[in-house]
């Protein structure tokens, strides 16, 4: 199966609210076997419930994490014609445009609502293949009914798609201020220097992710490439350590909001981290090299911060929150 960003992202944080979910199940079950079963010696109908949605959270994490190890991970669209992963927008003949994705298999939890349809449903296979301005007619099997389409155009903005973070030009991830820094660090301070390329625990789980889906028997040279890099990456065992106290460090969880003019306040939750080394999305993770990065380091709750772009006005922001270890401990 392929999936592109969107969908990974969606199955990221939906595996991220299970592990929660079976952490605080965990502490009820020690939290239930200190004070015992009720009066009449039987389990609450409360905790046979609760019993029954672990199980089936189990199941479902347990089906994420197959999904996420054996299905490839789509990086390159399609903005010529209609194709997994092209965004585009149609006409059912109502006059509003709607907006789609084509995706491959997956239901449910693996695709957003916006992104419904897959290549092999009775649409998915009347659009692929085609482009912009053309009128479509395809029958709908479970009813027999005809339906006529136009396609608007493809989207092509890249800002409107969620994309792997690592793709991108590192020239255009990294801001000037940082990349000269970098180099200081590099000549005059190695420790620092190294700390500023831990990785954190998440990002070892997406390299060995990544790793297990390259085979030892490929010749393809990038994969081979790619896979020594993996190693020394793991090898080196450069792991940042757990944050604590109030500021944004590598490795937080920060919620925060952004304003750019004339637009709605949007509110983003993300894991901060130095860079992206595997398969890290723009959705759930910031890098410190980045603009948006380096204005977030250190600052605490209720903090603005502003980011300063080239011949574009600049977009402020608050934190709003910033999850370490200390906040999670206050929490419990």
């Amino acid at each position: 199966m392929k999936l592109v960003a969107e969908q990974i992202e969606v199955l990221r944080k939906r595996k991220q609210e299970l592990l929660q979910r079976i952490e605080e199940y965990q502490k009820h079950c020690q939290t239930r076997e200190s004070v015992g079963l009720d009066g009449i010696g039987a389990p609450h109908f409360q905790d046979l419930e609760m019993d029954l949605a672990n199980h089936s959270e189990r199941s479902e994490l347990n089906q994420i994490d197959e999904l996420l190890k054996t299905s490839e991970f789509l990086v390159d669209r399609n903005f010529e014609v209609i194709d997994i992963g092209t965004a585009f927008y149609i006409d059912f003949g109502h006059g509003d445009k709607e907006r789609t994705m084509l995706v491959d298999e997956g239901t449910g939890i693996y695709r957003k609502a916006e992104i419904t349809p897959t290549v092999t449903s009775d649409f998915g296979r009347a659009v692929r293949g085609k482009t912009e301005g053309e009128t479509i007619s395809y029958q709908v099997k479970a009813t027999g009914r005809m339906v006529s389409v136009t396609i608007g155009e493809i989207d092509r903005i890249q800002k409107n798609y969620t994309h792997f973070i690592k793709e991108k030009e590192y020239a255009s991830r990294i801001s000037k201020p940082v990349k000269v820094e970098h180099g200081r660090l590099k000549k005059e301070d190695e420790e620092e220097y190294r700390r500023r390329h831990a990785i954190t625990p998440s990002q070892v789980e997406m390299l060995k992710e990544e790793l297990s889906k390259i085979k030892d028997s490929s010749k393809d040279p990038k994969q081979k490439s790619r896979k020594a890099i993996i190693l020394k990456l793991l090898a080196e065992n450069n792991i940042a350590p757990s944050p604590t106290g109030t500021k944004v460090e590598v490795g937080s969880i920060v919620e925060f909001m952004l304003k750019e003019e004339g637009q709605d306040p949007t509110f983003h939750q993300v894991e901060f981290i130095n860079q992206a080394v595997s398969t890290e999305t723009d959705g759930m993770y910031v890098e410190r090299i980045s603009p948006l990065g380096a204005a977030l380091y250190g600052l605490e709750r209720e903090e603005t911060f502003e980011v300063k772009r080239k011949h574009l006005p600049s977009i402020k922001g608050m934190v709003t929150r910033v999850i370490n270890a200390e906040e999670k401990r206050r929490a419990r």
